[in-house]
């Protein structure tokens, strides 16, 4: 006992120490600069950057995932050279960030390194990894090893790192300025109407009208309308389950009704799904019949004001209307089609599979006629769990649906005996919003596992779930 303290004494004298040398220094090189203006402006350089590496390399590591979220959000934007992003360079940065605060801080023996899910994970990236030895796609099925690995490890540090009520709280709103900005960008390209260079050409026809689809800072509509979805599903549950004070709430409230206008213009009826099937969900947990009467009237209200009143209102129905279309619509016949086509896969090699990432080579062998000539050029299954079946065969899928079926139970036994009503609804989001990314898998599946909000989704989860399986267990003991 004593050794600690004294270990701690020393500590705090050193950082003593080393704050009255770095005094001492700034003002050395403060009167220098009265002879030499360049040296006062380098001292001003020096002192804020050491501020600023304190703060994210030593002191406040949390600030990195925060700037994880904001790269990626620029997909596209955020694109340095043909393979590497900002995201990819806050990555690397980050991972420096992190291994600096755990060995200055002395944190080793504090690091989470097993979750319940890390089995789940490594298995499906051994059994991936596994499946290269007869996939026709090894360089692909590298690269997406390496990056669900990369995740993997973002998640673990989500895990360790989002460690408050106010992290959690900093998360939602990083992402819903996130939103913001790429809704800000969404209605000028809608307004500019123009294709945009570097993305793919989305464009919808509707009503007899074709226009280029705004894609904000991605190269996809579909991703942008998820990402966006992703940030109002989470500030949908803290709107209506926390007991956050009202200015707060209004903030969430007005996040979200702006990125909902996001979603509407990407004219993307996955991420429009995707939406729909999170609020359902989180609505489920609402016990007050009354409020969730409220809350239902005015969401009607809100869809028969923007279909009814603004320009794009019959756009808007109309391209809703066309998802019960199935054979009409060429993307939704085109998404047929290819399940159909992944199933006989999947019945050529039901056990072991084709080979991670073998899709989009061996798809063209199994292409149905009558698939519509305007969507020969997809290659990408569209069906997460038809994908998982003709690549992985029953031994991936297995592996997945036990992954999935894990996080699940865990979220919803720990909703039910969460006393903190912030983390709970946290929860609740949480909840919903892996409930939602499934019901997309169906129509949008090769987001999983590469988009990063699906493993802040993980982590949100569980560093809760972790703490609070902690705080369980020494009530027992006691």
């Amino acid at each position: 006992m004593l050794s600690n303290i004294e270990i701690d004494v020393n500590q705090k004298i050193n950082w003593f120490k080393a704050f009255l040398t770095l005094i001492l220094l700034e003002l050395i090189l403060l009167l220098a600069g009265l002879f030499q203006p360049l040296i006062l402006i380098l001292t001003f350089a020096a002192f804020f950057s050491a501020i600023l590496f304190y703060l994210l390399f030593i002191k406040v590591p949390f600030i990195w995932i925060c700037l994880l979220l904001f790269a990626s959000g620029l997909e596209v934007w955020g694109r340095i050279t043909e393979n590497i992003t900002v995201f990819h360079v806050v990555y690397v940065l980050s991972l420096i960030g992190f291994s600096c605060y755990i060995l200055f801080q002395n944190k080793v023996e504090q690091l989470i390194i097993d979750t319940p899910i890390n089995k789940y994970i490594l298995a499906y990236l051994g059994f991936a990894l596994f499946s290269l030895i007869y996939s026709p796609n090894v360089e692909s099925g590298i690269i997406y090893i390496s990056v669900t690995f990369a995740l993997f490890v973002f998640f673990l540090l989500i895990v360790n790192f989002v460690k408050s009520d106010l992290h959690l709280r900093l998360v939602v709103f990083t992402l819903l300025l996130m939103n913001t900005f790429v809704t800000l960008l969404l209605i000028y390209q809608l307004i500019r109407g123009d294709f945009i260079p570097g993305v793919m050409d989305a464009t919808v026809s509707t009503g007899g009208f074709k226009f280029y689809r705004a894609v904000g800072t991605f190269s996809d509509p579909n991703v942008a309308a998820t990402f966006i979805a992703t940030g109002v599903i989470l500030a949908f549950s803290l709107i209506i389950h926390s007991r956050d004070r009202f200015i707060t709430k209004l903030f969430y409230l007005a996040g979200s009704l702006f990125s909902i206008l996001g979603i509407i213009i990407t004219f993307s009826r996955s991420g429009w799904i995707f939406l729909a099937a999170g609020i359902f969900i989180s609505l489920f947990f609402i016990h007050n019949k009354k409020k969730l009467l409220v809350i239902i009237l005015f969401f009607s209200l809100l869809v028969i004001l923007i279909t009814f009143t603004t320009p794009l209102g019959a756009l808007i129905s109309d391209r809703f209307l066309s998802i019960f279309e199935l054979f009409k619509d060429p993307s939704i016949k085109a998404r047929i089609l290819m399940g159909e086509s992944g199933f006989r896969m999947f019945f050529d090699s039901p056990i072991w599979g084709s080979g991670y990432r073998s899709f989009p080579l061996v798809y063209d062998y199994y292409i149905n006629p009558d698939l519509p000539w305007e969507t020969l050029y997809i290659k990408e299954s569209h069906t997460l769990f038809i994908c998982l079946l003709a690549e992985l065969g029953v031994i991936g899928f297995v592996i997945v649906f036990l992954w999935f079926k894990r996080v699940l139970i865990d979220c919803f036994k720990f909703i039910r005996v969460d006393k903190n009503h912030f983390t709970k609804a946290i929860l609740i989001g949480s909840f919903s919003l892996f409930i939602a990314f499934n019901v997309n898998f169906l129509f949008y599946g090769n987001l999983f596992p590469q988009f990063n909000l699906i493993w802040l989704n993980f982590g949100l989860i569980y560093t809760i779930t972790l703490k609070q399986r902690t705080t369980l267990s020494n009530q027992s003991s006691i």
